[in-house]
């Protein structure tokens, strides 16, 4: 477990090390910032107050469906095909780990990133609601949908660590990972019936628990779902990892 460890901590310590992470988080406080001052406008045009504004579900539909998993798939690249293509891969193989370690380490930094970059939006939304003059109603709830929402993120890490071992080429996983991301949606929205078997459906995981309660069969099904997808992705990956000459 320290051995463990030790590799993790190492490969977070490269995703600190890449100033970009911290401009994108910039950002996203800044996209928080403007969609409240834009809601306060409208409530000094309207006379209407924002005591019942929730800015934490209003923005996460946003973030967990499009900026989060551009930023996990950015983290993939960064510590799978990037190394790989910079022949920086061989340091991280020659500590006294198992393959299998680093690659888990690997996968389990690039879905903590997308963690970090959940919460801190639930806690910027939070400030901000303060700052407005909100009422924090719901605050439980909505944690609860944070924290809902972090399982389905980790279907997506993989997906792009799984994406990450097919090609030496950061930008065609980048591509590959987007595309499989916007042709989920679209296939969501013109063709429901095979948009409800991809992992992408389930971005908002929240919604099955918190919104509509659907039967206890159906929602076994839907777990099942995203777990067989997980460990598809993560099987698949790890093989491939594991015989890549490097």
């Amino acid at each position: 477990m320290q051995l463990f460890m030790g590799v993790f901590r190492g490969e977070i310590a490269k995703l600190a090390a890449r100033k970009k992470y911290i401009v994108f988080l910039v950002i996203e406080v800044l996209i928080c910032a403007i969609v409240l001052l834009v809601q306060m406008a409208v409530e000094h045009a309207s006379g209407i107050g924002l005591r019942g504004l929730n800015l934490r579900m209003m923005l996460l539909g946003f973030f967990i469906s499009i900026y989060i998993p551009l930023i996990i798939f950015m983290g993939a690249c960064d510590l799978f095909s990037s190394e790989v293509s910079e022949n920086s891969m061989r340091a991280s193989l020659m500590r006294p780990a198992s393959r299998f370690k680093v690659f888990f380490a690997k996968t389990f930094a690039v879905y903590l990133l997308g963690v970090c970059y959940l919460f801190a939006l639930f806690f910027v939304t939070v400030i901000l609601e303060i700052i407005g003059g909100s009422s924090l109603h719901g605050f439980f709830s909505s944690f609860g949908a944070y924290l809902l929402d972090a399982i389905p993120l980790l279907v997506m890490a993989l997906m792009a660590v799984f994406v990450n071992q097919l090609t030496r080429s950061s930008t065609l996983v980048m591509l590959i990972c987007i595309i499989v991301l916007v042709g989920s949606y679209v296939a969501n929205l013109f063709l429901p019936q095979v948009g409800a078997v991809l992992f992408t459906s389930y971005g908002q995981w929240h919604n099955l628990w918190i919104g509509t309660t659907l039967p206890f069969g159906a929602m076994i099904m839907k777990i099942g779902m995203l777990l067989g997808y997980g460990m598809l992705f993560f099987c698949g990956g790890y093989y491939i990892f594991e015989r890549k000459d490097m």
